[in-house]
């Protein structure tokens, strides 16, 4: 099961999601593959919706 694009657009709003997203730029910044990084959202995704 995949986190749809608009479940996860409104999870990012909370302000753990704006952490997360915070998390997410270090780590795009840091050189981390894309696919890394998307795993990552993934996941940190699914835990917020949780």
């Amino acid at each position: 099961m995949t986190v749809g694009k608009k479940e996860k657009e409104g999870v990012f709003t909370t302000s753990a999601g704006h952490l997360i997203l915070l998390f997410l730029k270090f780590l795009e910044r840091k050189g981390l593959s894309p696919r890394t990084i998307k795993y990552y959202s993934d996941k940190l995704g699914r835990f917020l919706l949780f």
